[in-house]
């Protein structure tokens, strides 16, 4: 396996979802305090994350897939 391939996927998996965790928190705060972005404004930025996450998962399957 290509294992600096696979490890950058993981990466790129994990900076992903720490960018999810922080809008989310943005969220949770301005929630709080009656915040702009407590109104779901952030969503489509966490959505198009999720959506690059489940990339990069497609191409780690066929990573895995394909040294197996």
């Amino acid at each position: 396996m290509k294992s600096d391939q696979y490890d950058r996927l993981l990466n790129r998996i994990g900076t992903l979802s720490n960018r999810i965790n922080d809008l989310a928190k943005r969220e949770e705060s301005a929630a709080w305090v009656g915040g702009a972005a407590a109104d779901g404004r952030l969503q489509p930025q966490k959505d198009q994350l999720i959506d690059e996450i489940d990339k990069v998962l497609d191409r780690l399957d066929a990573l895995l897939k394909e040294n197996s």
